[in-house]
């Protein structure tokens, strides 16, 4: 299991290797993520949810649907080791039996 700010690092580097003029994709990502670690199990959901506090954080900008691009041209280790990574939760709460509602 990845930490957070580990994820959130390893998915910055991810786009910023992939170097895709239209963004690079979470299939992308998560690719690139996976082949770079030792044996470790990434989720999907979790570098979706590294992707929203990236996103918050302003580390990363959503081109198009899915796409996403480094918010700064030269981003290094040190400047995403400065950054507070909160510990909010991102992901809305919603009901697990009916997921069109909300529960209550």
């Amino acid at each position: 299991m990845f930490s957070q700010k580990l994820l959130i690092q390893d998915i910055c580097l991810a786009v910023k290797q992939l170097q895709e003029s239209k963004g690079a994709d979470i299939e992308q990502i998560l690719a690139y993520i996976q082949c770079n670690t030792n044996g470790e199990d990434v989720k999907k959901s979790s570098v979706q949810i590294g992707l929203k506090k990236a996103i918050n954080n302003n580390l990363l900008v959503e081109i198009e649907k899915g796409k996403y691009k480094l918010n700064v041209d030269d981003i290094t280790e040190q400047q995403l080791d400065e950054i507070d990574y909160s510990t909010e939760d991102v992901v809305e709460s919603s009901c697990r039996r009916r997921r069109s509602r909300k529960c209550r």
